[in-house]
Parts: C-alpha cells; structure tokens; sequence
C-alpha cells in the first residue's frame, strides 16, 4: 500500500492513477464530440470562460474536470453524463 501527496493530503497510488485515467476518458470523450460538432478548442474554451490552453489540459486528461464543467458539457452537447465518463457507449441524447 504506497501512499502519495495529492492536493495537500495523502492517498494510494491507486486512486490518484484511477483520478487520472478518468480524467483522460472524459477528455477524450469531450474532444469526440467537439470534432464531430466542428467546434474548435477556442470556441468550447470561450464557452466556459477559459483559455484555449486550459481547455487543451482538459482534453489530454492533463487537468482534472470540475463536476460541474462535466455537468455543463452535457447539457451543452446533449449527451449523458454517463457517457462523457466512459460509463456508456451510446452518447444518446438526454
């Protein structure tokens, strides 16, 4: 049981590389659907008022995604919450 710092409090490796790893799901996720919508990472970063290289961050799953961004980016796109975090394959509609 390896124990590491992360965000000023200790916790296992394996939390933090599973943080990780869903961070990177949602991210890809979220580059997914801007493609397929034609936006740019400008436009979608404008849209919840950052900057293009934040936004980069999100979708490289290098920064971890506020709930209530993933909460925002749903309602946005129309697609499930489930699917943005790799729960479901089908990105119906909500």
């Amino acid at each position: 049981f390896v124990m590491s710092m992360v965000f000023g409090r200790k916790v296992s490796i394996s939390y933090y590389i599973k943080r990780k790893l869903n961070s990177f799901i949602v991210g890809s996720k979220l580059k997914l659907i801007r493609l397929k919508k034609g936006h740019t990472q400008s436009k979608t970063a404008n849209l919840i008022h950052t900057n293009q290289s934040n936004y980069s961050r999100y979708e490289r799953g290098k920064n971890i995604i506020p709930t209530s961004l993933i909460m925002d980016f749903s309602k946005y796109y129309k697609v499930s919450i489930d699917y943005l975090c790799g729960k479901k394959k089908d990105s119906s509609i909500i």
